[in-house]
């Protein structure tokens, strides 16, 4: 039997990623072998150790089932997908043969994560307990919401799991209730506000717990994410849970740094990021930690950025806002500038946005800010009573609509900022209300000076969507037919997973458009420490002349490597200057420029375009083009 290959998703978190091989066909003779390897190491309680070779060798006689033990018990896991990922497996061989071991392999891992639960409904992530952190309820690399995850296919009967009785899937369902009650009862609350939740928790008292040494009770810029992506999926989710999401979100879209990620860990209270190296002490400043754990150690991501826009887009924030009349916390949104775009802005900043609130009368003050500085604050007035439209004439530059009955006002501000004495480069604009006597919600966007212009290249295959097009992701001018797309996600060297490669028997190029272009950054992959055979030409041109000419730039090399499985990588890096005298011979009007490559009228040469040139003469490996980035002036 054939089986779908999303048949065999996993929980859509941060680290939710399958620890086996998927075949088309899971009843194949390699299917049903690794399936019974995972047999083989089933623990006698039912669960799966984990961080073991499972996929690659049946268990022998003698060797430890599992890495962890306590009391003279190995134990079974939940971290890093054990055992929700074997669970899985065996479902999906089980349901392509029919074979009963696998059903009944399935079933002693359900009675596995069942047992292991609290009865306050968390998960820790070992079980037995082992008596240290991994006993607290762990939400820590969404190990909680992997389980969850699972429990929640299995409560809705989908194909893969239809063998799951009833009596069984009404013990799942109790299972995810006492869950859900856990995570709402330990969203960590701050001044009146709920926020987010830390990697641990204490089972009885929700209280947020420390991990390893330089895991911190902190609220967590990772791991909430899973918690409110697993809430988002409950088909009816009650004003509770509406509200858990609403205010999860909302802190995420505050914690999120001026540079554009979030950290891992926020101290409680503060919102500052926090840091600790295995001496376990408190730092402030990243840089202040061992290089093992600064470097050993995900502190920084982008966790929630899809999840943040998606909500926005879609109108999703603020459906939960008006379902929620007793949430207290403004909503801000911008209007302008446009979230969705990064297009540069050019002197005068139009800045538009909304604050939407169900009990107006709290609202105290607006503060605008551009990179930290306050540049604007207006006081926000209104009576204490229910609010109608003519309440909102007046407060700011103009009121929007009112639900009198509701006590929902929505107030539009609009202003002009003068970008002009900002720097080139990315910009944070931030929105603050306060509101209640003291407490304030923020919204923060970036916007790009106009000033220069900056171009990331993705080295991806054109992508046929059919009526939607092709996706071009290169977006070259040119490129000849020699070039070939690589696509790597499992280990890809120095993680780059789309690659374009020269086979290196052929002289091959690629051009982009590159109108105004000063920098150029292109990160290559060698099996070889040399760039040789590499040339970067840019193309140049003066107005009103129809002739542009190629001219080859120099470059330096950073390099970075061996890789363990033998890449370097190499960052060639260019700064753009025009011509020097006599360099490029560009004509106007007939004659040679006298200085240098200035047209008569004094125009200087614009660059126009950026090749990529290998040449097999001078090159004895292929090699792949990682990245390319340019930056430059309009």
């Amino acid at each position: 039997m054939v089986l779908a290959l999303g048949a065999l998703a996993v929980a859509p978190g941060r680290s939710a990623a399958a620890l086996y091989p998927v075949f088309s066909d899971m009843g194949s003779p390699q299917a049903v072998e690794i399936a019974e390897r995972i047999l083989s190491w089933q623990l006698p309680h039912g669960g799966w150790g984990k961080n073991l070779p499972i996929a690659d060798k049946r268990w022998t006689p003698g060797t430890p089932k599992s890495s962890q033990r306590a009391g003279g018990v190995e134990l079974g896991s939940i971290d890093n997908g054990a055992t929700t990922s074997e669970m899985r497996y065996l479902a999906a061989v089980y349901h392509a043969t029919g074979d009963d071991r696998f059903k009944e392999g399935f079933l002693r891992g359900l009675d596995f994560l069942l047992a292991m639960q609290y009865p306050t409904g968390g998960w820790p992530q070992v079980y037995p307990h082992r008596g240290d952190y991994a006993d607290y309820v762990t939400f820590n690399d969404d190990a909680m919401i992997r389980v969850m995850e699972l429990l929640k296919e299995v409560h809705e009967g989908g194909p893969l799991y239809a063998f799951v009785d009833e009596e069984q899937r009404s013990r799942v369902a109790d299972a995810l209730r006492r869950g859900v009650e856990f995570i709402l009862a330990a969203q960590i609350e701050v001044d009146g506000r709920l926020t987010a939740w830390c990697a641990q928790h204490d089972p009885w008292t929700f209280e947020p717990r420390p991990g390893r040494p330089y895991e911190h009770v902190s609220l967590s810029g990772a791991e909430t994410v899973g918690i409110v992506r697993f809430l988002m999926s409950l088909p009816d989710p009650d004003e509770r849970v509406r509200r858990a999401i609403l205010s999860a979100l909302l802190w995420l879209e505050e914690a999120q740094l001026p540079d554009g990620r979030w950290a891992r860990f926020y101290e409680i209270g503060t919102n500052r990021p926090i840091f600790s190296g295995r001496d376990g002490i408190v730092r402030y400043d990243i840089s202040e930690i061992e290089s093992e754990r600064r470097e050993g150690y995900a502190w920084y991501g982008d966790w929630p950025r899809d999840l943040l826009h998606w909500v926005r887009a879609r109108g999703i924030l603020r459906e939960l806002f008006m379902s929620l009349p007793g949430f207290e916390t403004p909503l801000v949104s911008f209007v302008e500038p446009d979230e969705g775009t990064s297009e540069p802005v050019k002197g005068d900043l139009r800045l538009e946005f909304l604050v939407e609130s169900h009990a107006p009368e709290t609202l105290e003050r607006v503060t605008l800010l551009v990179d930290g500085e306050i540049t604007h604050e207006e006081p926000v007035h209104f009576a204490a009573r229910e609010i109608s439209p003519g309440d909102l004439e007046g407060v700011g530059q103009h009121g929007s609509a009112a639900d009198a009955g509701q006590r929902v006002a929505s107030l539009t501000f609009s202003r002009l900022f003068d970008t002009t004495a900002l720097a080139d480069g990315r910009h944070t604009l931030e929105v603050q209300v306060t509101y209640a006597g003291g407490k304030r919600v923020s919204r923060r966007t970036e916007f790009v000076v106009r000033n220069g212009w900056e171009r990331s290249i993705a080295m991806r295959a054109p992508e046929d969507h059919g009526w939607f097009g092709v996706i071009d992701y290169l977006g070259a001018r040119e490129r000849s037919e020699g070039w070939e797309f690589v696509v790597e996600h499992r280990n890809p060297p120095f993680g780059h997973v789309y690659r374009m490669r020269w086979p290196g028997t052929s002289r091959e190029h690629v051009a982009w458009e590159a109108k105004g272009l000063r920098e150029v950054e292109v990160v290559v992959l060698s099996r070889l420490p040399s760039a040789d055979g590499v040339t970067l030409e840019v193309e140049w041109s003066l107005p009103g002349q129809d002739r542009a000419v190629w001219e080859r730039v120099a470059y330096t090399v950073v390099l970075e490597g061996p890789s363990p499985e033998g890449w370097y990588q190499l960052r060639l890096v260019a700064e753009v200057d025009r011509p020097e005298v006599g360099s490029v011979r560009l004509l106007s009007g007939g004659a040679e420029s006298g200085d240098g490559v200035e047209s008569r009228d004094g125009t200087k040469p614009v660059a126009q375009g950026l090749k990529i040139t290998v040449d097999p003469g001078a090159r004895t490996a292929p090699l792949e083009i990682a990245s390319v980035r340019m930056r430059g002036t309009s």
